[in-house]
């Protein structure tokens, strides 16, 4: 059964990493997920990188309701038929794959989990 849990979060995590690039489009430069840490570095540091960390939150357009953020979500749960739980952990993915600070893109469990309980509880 844990293994099971672990493969359908992998799963979660591959289509919340491809939504978020997706989303951001042009505005997000690719990275391969086996880049090397001086890649990863450089893709963290990159003004693109950045500039879309900040705009996570932010409406899409100006007038607009629809965050990026949100605009991943729904790329992923058409429906709207997610649990909190997995919304919270998705809005944790995306943000440690773009926070400049997190120098990874691997997702690491701890990280995460304090992320997501923060998130979760303002939903």
């Amino acid at each position: 059964l844990l293994k099971q849990i672990r493969s359908l979060r992998g799963t979660l995590t591959s289509s919340i990493k491809k939504n978020t690039f997706f989303v951001f489009g042009n505005l997000l430069d690719p990275i391969n997920n086996s880049a090397s840490s001086e890649e990863i570095r450089v893709w963290k540091d990159s003004k693109k990188t950045k500039d879309c960390y900040k705009k996570l939150f932010k409406e899409i357009e100006e007038g607009s309701e629809e965050t990026y953020i949100a605009r991943v979500l729904k790329k992923i749960w058409p429906e709207e038929d997610a649990s909190e739980e997995n919304v919270a952990y998705a809005i944790a993915v995306a943000q440690t794959i773009l926070n400049p600070d997190y120098d990874k893109l691997t997702i690491e469990e701890n990280v995460i989990k304090k992320l997501a309980a923060r998130h979760l509880v303002s939903i």
